[in-house]
């Protein structure tokens, strides 16, 4: 007993006598509150919504060096006076923070990776980030979301060479009911996103990303190409995406054939910016052959699990700031699942005071291809919004929206949306 009790002293006292690992605590977060009404979306009044809902992100990393660090975000969400997970249906009969009482289990892990990098000769680096994170893939047409799965990325002065490894299903070992292996339903993604400046004015980003599924022999390439130009007061840039390969579903081959073309600028005038954008997302215009045309993003697996884009347009058909739904004829994914769309904006911007700015846009959308006899006219949209910096960090937003109806949205009532915001970065 002496000795072992002398062992153990021994080893505290050279414990006690390593110095710990030193780092630096870093802490941050997002926090907003949102109340709207959004009416006549749908083709019935079943859709009809009034609700005020919250969440907050929070934000810690572990800086071990300028090269390495351990990042963390967690994320809490609440539709007030609602007992179930912020817009997550499947975990309906798990308490959320808006229910009476306000306890809640409903903290969830939105990012936890590890960041480290090698400095190597000219100023150049090699980093890794493993685990789960966030990325944006052309804009968000084709992807801008968090993924589990590996950035390597080599840093030069005028050049950044990444390349993704998003890891979007894991099927799992083991056999299905129909014999087939679980380990086939793996989906993956591979992209190369190289940024390279030309000059200080022009980036050019081309991309290429593939993506694999063995149980639907899947086999999808993605070429893209990003380009963007600053210059004074003037600003423009376009993206192009072509998406080729197969998919087999139901049996049949079906060859993928699909492509998305977007483009926008805009112009600043002392306190005014005018600004304009449009996109163009392919549809399919005969559904009955072996072929898809319609343009999706990473969706085009067929894989129900598979999702990842994500670009927030028009405040009724493109989710907008309240993005709970959008407007009937569009699709329930209005903006994370572009396809079959062509919608056109101008816009305008102006900072009527220090802490004051108000936003004008008009939208005009329609559907890409449709069958003979359907209608293609989505409608023409006008948003407005104001935005005071009520302190540095804190943002109080105020929006109304209304939606000319077309008749592809199939409604006899004109949609339209009005709320307001408060949000916080720190």
């Amino acid at each position: 007993m002496k000795r072992f009790c002398s062992v153990l002293l021994a080893s505290a006292v050279v414990a006690s006598a390593v110095p710990a690992m030193a780092f630096e605590n870093k802490f941050g977060g997002y926090w907003r509150t949102r109340a709207f009404t959004q009416r006549d979306f749908a083709a019935d009044e079943k859709a009809d919504s009034s609700r005020a809902d919250s969440r907050t992100r929070l934000y810690y990393t572990a800086e071990f060096s300028k090269n390495f660090k351990l990042v963390n975000k967690f994320e809490m969400d609440a539709i007030w006076g609602s007992k179930e997970y912020f817009d997550r249906p499947a975990a309906a009969n798990k308490p959320g923070s808006g229910a009476i009482g306000a306890d809640s289990i409903s903290v969830e892990v939105k990012n936890t990776y590890a960041d480290f990098a090698f400095d190597l000769v000219n100023d150049a680096k090699l980093g890794f980030k493993l685990g789960t994170q966030g990325t944006v893939i052309s804009r968000g047409f084709l992807f801008n979301d968090d993924f589990s799965g590996a950035i390597v990325s080599y840093d030069m002065k005028d050049a950044k060479i990444p390349f993704i490894w998003i890891k979007c299903n894991e099927g799992g070992p083991g056999i299905n009911n129909t014999g087939d292996k679980l380990n086939d339903e793996d989906i993956d993604v591979y992209a190369l996103s190289p940024e390279f400046k030309l000059g200080k004015a022009v980036m050019i980003n081309p991309v290429l990303a593939y993506q694999k599924q063995e149980s639907t022999s899947s086999d999808i390439y993605n070429f893209g190409l990003n380009a963007d130009y600053k210059a004074d007061q003037f600003g423009a840039w376009f993206t192009g995406i072509y998406q080729n390969g197969n998919i087999l579903s139901n049996t049949v081959d079906m060859d993928l054939s699909s492509y998305l073309v977007a483009i926008g600028a805009d112009y600043t005038i002392d306190k005014l910016n005018l600004n304009a954008q449009g996109f163009f997302a392919s549809g399919d215009d005969d559904a009955a052959d072996d072929e898809i045309n319609a343009y999706s993003g990473f969706a085009n697996s067929g894989a129900t699990t598979l999702a990842g884009q994500d670009y927030h347009w028009a405040e009724i058909m493109g989710g907008g700031i309240f993005d709970s739904n959008v407007s009937n004829g569009i699709g329930k994914y209005g903006y994370n699942c572009i396809t079959n769309i062509t919608a056109a904006k101008i816009g305008a911007s102006y900072k009527a005071m220090d802490k004051l700015t108000i936003y004008g846009d008009i939208w005009y959308a329609m559907l890409s291809e449709v069958a003979t006899g359907q209608d293609d006219e989505l409608g023409t949209e006008f948003d407005l919004r104001a935005r005071y910096m009520i302190f540095e960090n804190l943002a109080l937003d105020v929006v109304g929206a209304y939606l000319v109806a077309g008749d592809a949205t199939s409604k006899d009532e004109d949609p339209y949306e009005i709320g307001t915001q408060l949000e916080l970065k720190f």
